[in-house]
């Protein structure tokens, strides 16, 4: 469950402490998250309405799981939902002028990024685009700073 280790260098001669944890011992809140398994159960579709039936329906665009809403806020445009996943990672949203600009190596200020220990999002926010890159900049941004970063993948798609 513990490695501990001296790693040498040309930049550090005497050498370098370096102690490796499995993730159960070092971050046993993380591990729990990450080892979560939701079970859903599906009702006999032959008492469900029409409507019922398309909601817990087993086909790949439709899987999906009843969990209580919650509040969600919704949000009217594009744009906006994604300066929201902006501001939670940069503290501040991009401008519009930014966005209208659509430069994906925009200088991001990241004074008022807040200080996480943990990031999950989904394989989906990455994209050969704009936003794929910004989101790229900003969550490299916090794994550099020792964030753990989890991207959640389907084996739907």
């Amino acid at each position: 469950t513990r490695c501990d280790l001296r790693v040498r260098s040309d930049l550090a001669p005497a050498g370098a402490p370096l102690t490796i944890l499995r993730e159960e011992v070092a971050d046993p809140w993380v591990a729990a998250l990450d080892s979560r398994y939701d079970r859903c159960p599906v009702p006999d579709p032959s008492g469900l309405k029409k409507l019922d039936r398309v909601f817990y329906a087993g086909r790949w665009l439709s899987q999906t799981c009843a969990l209580p809403l919650g509040k969600p806020l919704l949000l009217r445009k594009s744009r906006d939902g994604f300066n929201a996943k902006v501001e939670a990672l940069l503290g501040t949203r991009l401008s519009d002028s930014a966005l209208d600009k659509a430069d994906p190596e925009l200088p991001l200020d990241f004074t008022h990024a807040p200080k996480l220990r943990l990031i999950y999002l989904s394989s989906l926010e990455f994209k050969a685009d704009f936003s794929g890159r910004v989101m790229e900049r900003l969550v490299r941004h916090h794994a550099a700073l020792g964030t753990k970063v989890r991207i959640l993948v389907t084996d739907v798609l």
